[in-house]
């Protein structure tokens, strides 16, 4: 999808199919690099079930990079 620095982080907001993690479904996850620690997390922002009910993980996210990966995310879909 695509790469954006926003302030002190590169995220990089990319999809997964037959991911392992939930049930082998879509999902949608953020990479998370903090440019002064050199730290990097992902993130899983939803997936789809079975019954393609999607399933929204943002309350999992830290409240510091909520809108951080909102912003990349609708970067990403404008490419």
């Amino acid at each position: 999808m695509g790469d954006y620095i926003l302030q002190n982080y590169d995220i990089k907001i990319y999809g997964k199919q037959k991911s392992k993690r939930f049930h082998g479904l879509d999902e949608i996850w953020a990479h998370i690099h903090n440019l002064k620690t050199g730290k990097s997390k992902d993130i899983c922002l939803w997936w789809k079930d079975t019954e393609g009910i999607i399933h929204d993980e943002s309350s999992k996210i830290p409240v510091e990079l909520r809108s951080m990966i909102d912003n990349a995310w609708i970067e990403s879909c404008r490419k």
